[in-house]
């Protein structure tokens, strides 16, 4: 991202943040920026396939002017998804929508709208959903905010030849997803810390890789809602691996 870009998106941050701006705004940001991630994704999912499927065939300024449209999209998606997670967080409210859903499907949308990065990265996947987990009463759009966040970060911050692993495991109350990976990982004298608003370990600002330190704090605001939760499991010291806990009942609060 360029110096310029750079500068504009902390002043568009600061602006959100700021606590002069009418609900009405910070609500119209947040249902702008919705509308525009869906067809954002496609136009970056479809640009990326053209350039890979033409690699080889095309000339040098083509290549030239694909790379231009995939560095501006990428662009607008990372604003598109600053605008989400700073108007759901200042907005403090999010209107709860339950209904019957296949915890199964919703997983797995999730993990394919990763999956043009895991095979750009050579990433390793590996996946343990078990075909019978139950329905849930809950609110998908809660769900797949909160892993979009985990699954996303585990992608960003894991290197080239990298493993990622999900795992899903039905339990009494809830349905509890882990997400692992040998990425970055997070030094441990800075773990209590993951949750909170604006924060980034310093290695994941030292990676090159931008964010906003929004997205698990987000992820938590979001499953304090339906009763759910989301914690780092720190049992195995060469991987990072955190849980998201889904109840089985809708409970909002």
């Amino acid at each position: 991202m360029s110096r310029a870009m750079q500068v504009e998106v902390i002043n568009i941050k600061n602006n959100l943040q700021s606590d002069m701006l009418p609900q009405n705004l910070i609500d119209f940001v947040h249902f702008a920026a919705h509308e525009l991630k869906s067809p954002i994704s496609t136009i970056l999912l479809a640009t990326n396939l053209i350039s890979k499927e033409l690699e080889g065939q095309i000339q040098e300024n083509t290549k030239e002017y694909l790379k231009i449209i995939l560095e501006d999209v990428n662009k607008i998606d990372y604003l598109i998804k600053l605008f989400l997670d700073i108007s759901s967080v200042k907005s403090r409210t999010i209107k709860m929508s339950p209904q019957s859903l296949q915890i199964s499907d919703v997983i797995n949308k999730n993990i394919d709208n990763s999956m043009l990065q895991i095979k750009n990265k050579n990433l390793n996947l590996f996946k343990d959903i078990p075909n019978n987990l139950p329905i849930l009463e809950s609110d998908p759009k809660v769900i797949e905010i909160a892993l979009d966040n985990i699954i996303s970060n585990s992608v960003k911050y894991t290197n080239i030849g990298g493993s990622i692993s999900i795992k899903v495991k039905d339990n009494k109350k809830n349905v509890v997803i882990r997400v692992s990976d040998t990425g970055l990982g997070i030094p441990e004298n800075q773990k209590h810390f993951i949750f909170q608003k604006n924060f980034r370990a310093d290695n994941a600002q030292n990676s090159g890789h931008e964010g906003m330190g929004m997205g698990l704090y987000l992820t938590k605001f979001v499953l304090n809602k339906i009763g759910g939760e989301v914690w780092l499991d720190t049992r195995n010291k060469h991987r990072t691996t955190f849980c998201v806990a889904i109840p089985k009942k809708f409970n909002s609060f």
